[in-house]
């Protein structure tokens, strides 16, 4: 079905009508039916055809190749205005829209598929007698069908009257055992809240006592393997005396090899054969005073920074012997305590 209209320069669409065409057919003979609509029977009248999608502000395009479909220049799914544009009468030669352009084709080979006037006249009443014939055959049909469909809607929509009221009982008593159910169910919910809640509490003390096992178990393993150095260290055979620029220190040589990339784990390796002074004792010509910080980082892996001294020189004596020994952990130790604010500043230089 397509809005067709006559097209003027003035008001733009005029003699609005509707009319139903075939997609496959040509613009020609479409052309040639607007013009019947529209009272235009002189060939000697020329006339194009526009079409434009169906919106507020219709856009027509010429359609001017009159041997071309109609299903060519269209959208399924869209729909669309025919305009008939009539040359005017007087000249017989300008456009109204005064847009160029002539139609490409013949519109007299049309007339023979169109028929003549009188010929379609004819035909449209006996379409029209027909189709008043085939609706009141319709309407009778129709009459008689409501009539059987409403005795039987009648006798259909009490039955089911009747079992939508069974039914609904039945859903009733099924909803009252549903609420006991559910009833039922939160009584058991809530106790089963209560057995979690004292689950979880049980599970926490667990937990602490497992962590207090936990710690007691690392605190024996500690000791045991404190026990087991300080064994090590009192046996005869792993004892050592230092003599360390004149004073004498006694330790082991588990603690000395505690490190072994050090200089002191390299010298009592086993691997070289060290001569004792006559007492017994190993001579290092070192500082001795600053060897007990070295000793006591050997023995325990690090320093009490409240055992140090609280002098940035001796901070860095100390690593001048740390790197002597080449404790590179030491070094590492005491250089971040020199990046902190909490030692103060001294003139002192080295003896």
């Amino acid at each position: 079905m397509f809005d067709v209209c006559v097209l003027s320069p003035f008001s733009g669409i005029v003699e609005h009508r509707c009319k139903r065409f075939n997609r496959f057919e040509e613009v020609g003979y479409v052309e040639l039916q607007l013009r019947r609509v529209f009272g235009v029977t002189a060939f000697s009248r020329r006339s194009r055809l526009w079409i434009s999608e169906k919106t507020a502000v219709p856009r027509f395009r010429q359609l001017l190749v009159r041997s071309r479909m109609l299903n060519d220049c269209v959208h399924r799914d869209k729909s669309y205005i025919l305009a008939l544009e009539l040359a005017d009468a007087g000249s017989g030669r300008a456009w109204p829209t005064g847009e160029p352009g002539d139609a490409r084709g013949e519109l007299d080979r049309y007339a023979d598929i169109a028929g003549t006037d009188g010929g379609l006249d004819e035909w449209n009443e006996s379409v029209k007698q027909e189709l008043a014939d085939l609706e009141r055959t319709v309407a009778e049909q129709v009459g008689l069908a409501i009539a059987q469909f409403s005795e039987t809607a009648r006798s259909t929509l009490a039955d089911t009257a009747r079992r939508l009221a069974e039914r609904r009982d039945e859903m009733e008593e099924r909803l009252r055992d549903i609420e006991g159910r559910a009833a039922e169910l939160s009584v058991r919910e809530t106790e089963v809240a209560e057995r979690e809640v004292a689950v979880t509490v049980e599970r926490s003390r667990l937990d602490f006592e497992r962590q207090r096992l936990d710690d007691d178990e690392r605190r024996f393993r500690d000791e045991a393997a404190r026990v087991e150095e300080l064994n090590l260290i009192s046996s005869g055979d792993s004892k050592i005396r230092l003599d360390v620029g004149g004073i004498i220190y006694t330790t082991s040589t588990q603690t000395l090899r505690r490190y072994p990339a050090s200089l002191l784990s390299f010298m009592f390796s086993g691997r070289h054969e060290l001569r004792p002074e006559s007492d017994g004792t190993y001579f290092i010509d070192r500082d001795g005073a600053h060897f007990r910080y070295v000793l006591n980082f050997l023995r325990d892996g690090s320093l009490d920074p409240e055992t140090l001294p609280n002098v940035r020189t001796s901070l860095r004596q100390i690593i001048c012997e740390a790197r002597y020994y080449q404790l590179d952990e030491l070094v590492e130790h005491l250089e971040q305590l020199l990046q902190t604010d909490t030692l103060p500043q001294t003139n002192n230089t080295c003896a």
